[in-house]
């Protein structure tokens, strides 16, 4: 009975909590004085330290000041690694630092790290990065001297490495550089690229890979430092991978039809060619023969015209040796002889010297070795180039013309 009771005093009679004890003073015009604000342990820690700002930054951008602390104690710890020399711990201790509190601060300790690490494109990554999010951090302040130390060593970097700005056909596809997939933020990048790749000067691979697509390999030989360059890539499935080898026995047949041609062309001239120096070489064996019968022949008229010239002059001794007495009838006869043969003698002689100039020039051209032109040929061989990956698709089909 008393239970009941006790349930309906609870119904009929309001209880007054705050919100009853604010309507009363509403109802008195009674002004409520805002309370201070309170501070945990690890805030008021920070105030003690002259941190106070600091407290409200935290508290305007919703950060803990323990993590703030915690990330401020792990960041002391790698910077003196840094100093010690041991660069692979740091580069550790400030990573964990950034993951518990995100200041742009650590990502220039972590690029300075890598730097002196010798992981030169991680460095030139974590410096732009570090000044790009530096530019609207406004949390805590960063020092000018960091900035300036990270801008000095970004434009060292740049001048040192090389660029290639890449084209995917593909977007959402993963790019690795000498096995390193590209990141930022934690996050694999995905095509299309914003930004060019930075490379060491040297050898380098780059890998495109693409859920359903053929992964593509770019090998990129002796870039130089300070080189920019352009490189296009286009991932293909595996149909048209199919389809591209389709294609590429058709165009081996066409190939083998083509160097066929080529080769019974090839046949062709070397026959006309060997046909040719047949009948060059016919043709100086008439020359030859020519030539030598008719030096025979001057010879013969150059001796007869000798033996001519002897006789005439023989006959010329006896007329000049005959008695004064003698009569002209007698002489006569042996005078048309003399004067006959010395006719003889000179037309013999002459025409001989022409016939065995006409059959020395015969005999020239017999002797003489003709260079027989080189027919028209193919220049090259049919060759087939196959273009498949590193920004390449299909074939390329060369051939002599």
């Amino acid at each position: 009975m008393k239970f009941i009771i006790f349930l309906l005093f609870l119904l009929v009679v309001p209880i007054k909590g705050e919100a009853g004890r604010r309507d009363s003073r509403r109802r008195l015009n009674v002004r409520e004085t805002p309370k201070p604000p309170q501070y945990n342990e690890h805030e008021q820690k920070l105030i003690s330290l002259g941190g106070l700002e600091t407290v409200k930054k935290l508290r305007e951008h919703k950060y803990s000041a323990a993590e703030f602390i915690k990330a401020l104690k792990t960041t002391v710890l790698g910077i003196q690694l840094y100093n010690q020399g041991d660069y692979g711990d740091c580069i550790f201790i400030f990573q964990r630092s950034y993951r518990i509190f995100p200041s742009p601060a650590i990502l220039y300790w972590i690029a300075k790290s890598n730097m002196k690490f010798g992981n030169v494109i991680m460095a030139r990554s974590g410096f732009s990065r570090f000044l790009m999010i530096a530019a609207t951090w406004k949390v805590t302040k960063i020092k000018g001297a960091l900035l300036e130390d990270a801008k000095r060593n970004l434009a060292v970097l740049e001048k040192t490495l090389a660029s290639v700005r890449l084209v995917v056909n593909v977007g959402g596809a993963e790019v690795a550089v000498n096995g390193i997939i590209l990141r930022q933020g934690g996050k694999a990048l995905k095509t299309p690229l914003r930004d060019s790749i930075w490379l060491r000067p040297g050898y380098n691979q780059i890998v495109v890979t693409h859920k359903g697509f053929v992964a593509q390999q770019l090998i990129i030989l002796d870039v130089k430092s300070g080189q920019k360059l352009h490189k296009t890539v286009t991932l293909l499935t595996r149909q048209q991978m199919i389809e591209k080898s389709e294609l590429y026995r058709k165009a081996q047949i066409e190939k083998a039809g083509m160097e066929r041609k080529r080769r019974e062309t090839e046949a062709r001239l070397r026959l006309e060619r060997e046909l040719a120096e047949k009948k060059s070489r016919h043709r100086q064996k008439i020359f030859r023969i020519s030539g030598y019968s008719v030096i025979g022949a001057g010879a013969a008229l150059l001796i007869g015209g000798v033996i001519l010239g002897v006789m005439s002059d023989n006959l010329a001794g006896d007329l000049n040796n005959a008695s004064t007495g003698t009569p002209w009838v007698e002489l006569s006869s042996e005078y048309d002889k003399y004067t006959k043969y010395q006719s003889y003698s000179r037309y013999a002689m002459g025409i001989g010297g022409a016939v065995i100039l006409g059959g020395a020039v015969l005999a020239y051209f017999g002797l003489r070795q003709v260079e027989i032109e080189e027919p028209a040929a193919p220049s090259k061989k049919v060759a087939l180039t196959p273009l498949l990956g590193g920004g390449f698709a299909g074939m390329a089909l060369s051939f002599g013309f």
